[in-house]
């Protein structure tokens, strides 16, 4: 019969091949073929799976002979010699492989996945029918047709088909055209699914049992937090997070969700490997419906399905693997899907959010995610006092104890059983009597839903994190860049702050700021052009966006949209050199107060590079007429408020700036001060350099400013010469936050 079956799946392979061959199947019915075999050959994988035992040749024990102190038999369970054992196991391994990677391929279409599938063809399908007569009795060594034997049949004719249908396409298509990397690639994937994809009989065939303590009782249950076997899985989990986040971070899109949904559907065989034969086997353990959730948000962009694994799954993923509960036998297959489903849950989701697969989640994808985490408690409630009232085994224990609800295995941690057991509703339902420890429960959801709030907040504060970190690592880099190409600038003879034939020495184009968690534009579609030789005023009322104009302008925060030049230069990519072509005095005036005003000076100068006569020399004709040359030698933190003023505008002048911004100059400045730094900025204007700065002394800017723009809830109202701004009276509507008026000039 078996043979019969192999016969069927040759002639299917033969049939398809040629089908597909001559009547030119096209690409979308192509794929409408290839998902339909794909969706029955999961469907054959679900017939085997469901099966309530598991392949013969994974009850070989202990082949390698290692446990010595075992008192099983172990040449009695072995079905061949032990190296023909070894083979079929590491063939069925390589079979796993394949058969993922076969499904895998109808979603997928790399150059890489095309090698992944043909070496996984020829080492996990080509070998084990190779040896097809021996692999089929470790699938059942039985001499009947079981339900295991059906699943395989189904599954390798569906295989061939499949394998038909992906040989026609590669031929057509010449996908067998690869570059020898895309050749390594392939093969070292293989390499690396063979870990994901490895059977949980495996250490126990090989091995026999480990345990850790000295019972031999295989159902023995321990709980032993942060013994040295607990440190090692803590560590196992951070690796399998740190590894394929380093190694995918660089990759596309579709290549990290290619990883991500292998290891779901990995997970998924590992779970359904272990056969269920009770109730207590159905996935309905929170944790374990992760691993059929997760599977389907990923598959089909789930993304209610995927939050909800995200903020619930995780979590209980999290407190399992830090208070494990786990068979005493390491290596008994339960102990092996313990930490195997509860590494992979907690890694995966978090996964999609930092390699960006799947958005950031927001607050109302956590309360949602609380909402259906709600309902299930509540059904598992019901569920687990209807079933466990009902089917109780021998030695008094619950026949299921679905999210923990109906055991101590939580409360005896905190020792509060006491508190579990005497507080307890008992009533009858759907004709059956049911008992629910109500008070637990209760405290339980609470504590849970509690718990995601606080891992709602931990990831909030790590994705600031993340954000920060990565701004300042672009911040960085541009820096070092704009550094790199000044110095060959200056190098080359082509000094940037000597640029020629740029008489628009301020040019905003379409600039917007958002802020990281704002819905609001700050700014909005600003556009603006200072040309040489003006004092341009920028006025509006607080918080209409002059300081995060400026403060863009400037480059201490990021433009959003549009762009803004500095003499041509864009401050976006450019930003050395629009830089090295302005001064900046913001109101605040913070310096290092440390530096006497001299010291702080020529600092500022060394950063432009300006030679030391021309520094001495501007120094000194500022410092008199600003009336602080005694005081450059005094420590800047004996200055009052008006002389840090002072001093930040005569660093602001040393390299004599084409570019001269202000925020609020004459902020607490004496009245002579204010008049002199008013005629400092007159006079630097009619060298032919600009003069921008804001305030809110409308008298100033009508006396000084040649244009004045007016700024009003982030959208630029009107531009207004000089004599039409002192004219004209709804200047003063506009800036006192009234209606606006858009009457710009």
């Amino acid at each position: 019969m078996k043979y019969g079956f192999l016969v069927i799946a040759l002639f299917s392979f033969i049939t398809t091949f040629t089908l597909a061959f001559i009547l030119d199947i096209k690409n979308k019915k192509f794929k409408i073929a290839s998902v339909i075999v794909a969706v029955l050959l999961f469907l054959a994988l679900m017939i085997r799976l469901s099966s309530r035992t598991e392949e013969s040749i994974f009850n070989s024990f202990n082949l390698t002979l290692s446990d010595v102190t075992t008192i099983i038999d172990s040449p009695s369970t072995w079905i061949f010699s032990q190296n023909t054992s070894i083979f079929l196991i590491i063939l069925y391994w390589f079979y796993s492989v394949f058969l993922i990677t076969s499904i895998m391929k109808t979603i997928f279409n790399f150059k890489f996945l095309n090698v992944l599938y043909y070496f996984s063809f020829i080492v996990g399908f080509i070998l084990p029918l190779a040896n097809f007569d021996k692999f089929t009795i470790a699938i059942d060594s039985t001499n009947h047709l079981s339900q295991n034997l059906l699943g395989f049949y189904l599954e390798v004719i569906l295989l061939f088909i499949m394998f038909g249908l992906n040989l026609t396409k590669s031929i057509k298509q010449k996908e067998y055209m690869v570059h020898y990397k895309d050749v390594l690639a392939g093969i070292g994937v293989f390499f690396i699914f063979l870990i994901i994809t490895m059977p949980i009989f495996f250490f126990r065939n090989l091995f026999g049992n480990y345990y850790d303590g000295i019972s031999d009782n295989p159902d023995n249950f321990i709980v032993k937090q942060f013994n040295n076997l607990h440190i090692m899985m803590i560590g196992v989990t951070i690796v399998f997070f740190i590894v394929p986040l380093l190694l995918l971070k660089n990759k596309s899109f579709e290549v990290k969700r290619f990883f991500l949904v292998y290891f779901s559907f990995s997970l998924f065989f590992t779970y359904f490997h272990d056969r269920i034969n009770s109730l207590s086997g159905l996935p309905l353990q929170l944790c374990n419906t992760a691993v059929i959730l997760g599977l389907l948000a990923l598959m089909f962009n789930l993304k209610g399905l995927f939050y909800f694994n995200f903020f619930a799954n995780v979590l209980g993923a999290l407190l399992a693997i830090l208070l494990p509960t786990g068979h005493n036998n390491i290596f008994a297959p339960g102990s092996i899907r313990f930490w195997t489903n509860h590494i992979f849950i907690l890694v995966i989701p978090l996964l999609c959010i930092y390699l960006k697969v799947v958005p950031r989640p927001k607050m109302k994808d956590m309360s949602k995610a609380i909402a259906i985490f709600s309902v299930y408690f509540v059904a598992m409630v019901f569920l687990n006092g209807l079933i466990n009232n009902s089917e109780i085994l021998a030695d008094g224990s619950t026949k299921v104890d679905y999210f923990f609800l109906s055991s101590d295995s939580i409360t005896s941690k905190f020792n509060l059983k006491a508190f579990q057991y005497d507080n307890f509703l008992y009533f009858r339902m759907l004709g059956r009597n049911v008992t629910i420890y109500y008070a637990y429960c209760i405290l339980y959801l609470i504590s849970f839903v509690f718990l995601m709030f606080f891992t709602w907040y931990i990831y909030d504060q790590t994705f600031r994190i993340i954000d920060l970190s990565a701004d300042m690592k672009q911040k960085l880099s541009k820096i070092k860049k704009d550094a790199k190409e000044l110095k060959l600038s200056i190098k080359n003879g082509k000094d940037p702050s000597k640029r020629k034939g740029v008489d628009k020495m301020i040019e905003i184009n379409n600039f917007s700021k958002k802020y990281n968690l704002s819905k609001v534009f700050a700014v909005k579609d600003f556009n603006l052009t200072v040309n040489d030789g003006e004092v341009f005023g920028f006025i509006g009322h607080n918080g209409a966006g002059k300081s995060t104009t400026i403060k863009s302008l400037v480059g201490i925060q990021s433009i959003t949209e549009g762009d803004m030049l500095i003499e041509g230069y864009s401050i976006k990519t450019q930003g050395m050199k629009a830089k090295r072509q302005m001064s900046y005095v913001s109101d605040n005036h913070a310096v290092y107060e440390r530096l006497t005003g001299r010291e702080y000076v020529n600092y500022v100068a060394d950063l432009y590079q300006v030679p030391l006569e021309v520094r001495n020399q501007k120094l000194e004709e500022l410092a008199k007429k600003l009336n602080i040359l005694e005081a450059l030698d005094n420590e800047i933190k004996s200055y009052s408020h008006g002389m840090h003023q002072k001093i930040v505008v005569i660093s602001a002048l040393v390299h004599n700036p084409k570019v001269w911004i202000l925020d609020e100059p004459l902020l607490g400045l004496d009245p002579i001060s204010a008049l002199e730094i008013q005629n400092m900025m007159r006079e630097h204007a009619l060298a032919g350099n600009i003069v921008f700065f804001s305030s809110h002394d409308l008298d100033v800017v009508g006396n000084i400013c040649d244009r004045v723009a007016i700024i009003h809830n982030g959208h630029l109202q009107g531009i207004y010469s000089k004599e039409e701004f002192v004219k004209n009276t709804s200047i003063k509507e506009i800036y006192e936050n009234k209606k606006p008026q858009t009457s710009a000039i």
